[in-house]
């Protein structure tokens, strides 16, 4: 299938909150700014940036600390999505493109992104869609567009447990195929963290390090608000799902508040650097 044929279900989401149903606590993506700000760029790519909320974040906060904004562009593919990031991101003349990480190219096959283009690239939440075949090729396709001494910032799952790993994979493409999202269900990979550091390094990142450790909290509740706000039988089966996950509950990665339930599984927002 080709990725087009894979990922255009994105467009089934719509309107949604990632972070309200990724459950982060409230420092987590604070810290992913303040790096960002902290590295100063003059241009920025929020890459597979779904409805354009980090970017948005971004630049608010440069404003509120009276530091230069930078040019920053928005790359999504969903169409959906990109025009909820456009209407976002209006006010500030930011550039959003629709087309695929893979090949850098719009969904009518126009090259997007020369080499040497950006100081910074950040991807939040995002690079597990991505198959594990195709994994070094994303990242070698950000290495070619980053400057030399570029930064890339990745908020994203870095599982140490390889069972938990499993098992929130599983939770995803059950999660996934409710809501009839069956190229994302057959797509998803779930990056151990050795194995991420080893795709970047073998894309020709250098300087790879961890700078902030969290948990996602995702929980039944969150999710069927968000991916079927009216279907309780769809919301029943997720959470029959999420409370039968037998060794994330046998290691205490499973949480019951009230009559929800949620599951945790390892972030990491790590940098990594072009040489």
């Amino acid at each position: 299938m080709s990725s087009i044929e894979i990922l255009k279900d994105y467009d089934v989401v719509g309107n949604y909150s990632q972070d309200e149903v990724n459950g982060f606590s409230h420092d987590v993506i604070p810290t992913l700014i303040n790096a960002v700000i902290d590295f100063y760029p003059k241009t920025m790519l929020d890459c597979m940036a779904g409805d354009g909320n980090l970017g948005q974040r971004c630049l608010e906060t440069f404003l509120e600390r009276g530091v230069p904004t930078p040019e920053l562009q928005l790359l999504e593919f969903s169409r959906v999505q990109s025009e909820i990031a456009k209407a976002r991101l209006a006010a500030w003349d930011t550039q959003v493109w629709t087309g695929d990480v893979l090949s850098m190219k719009s969904h009518d096959g126009e090259p997007l992104f020369a080499e040497n283009t950006f100081d910074c690239i950040m991807i939040k939440s995002a690079n597990h869609e991505i198959p594990r075949e195709s994994q070094v090729q994303m990242y070698s396709q950000l290495l070619r567009i980053l400057k030399p001494g570029g930064m890339f910032i990745n908020l994203g799952f870095a599982f140490e447990d390889e069972n938990a790993r499993d098992e929130v994979r599983h939770l995803a493409q059950c999660k996934d195929s409710l809501a009839g999202l069956h190229g994302a269900a057959a797509n998803r990979y779930f990056l151990m963290k050795d194995e991420f550091y080893g795709f970047l390094r073998n894309a020709g990142f250098t300087n790879i390090r961890s700078l902030k450790t969290f948990n996602y909290n995702i929980s039944a509740d969150r999710v069927g608000k968000n991916y079927f706000p009216t279907d309780r039988v769809k919301y029943q089966a997720f959470k029959n799902a999420v409370a039968s996950s037998t060794h994330l509950r046998e290691n205490g990665f499973i949480e019951t508040k009230g009559s929800d339930v949620a599951f945790l599984a390892r972030g990491e927002i790590t940098i990594a650097f072009k040489p």
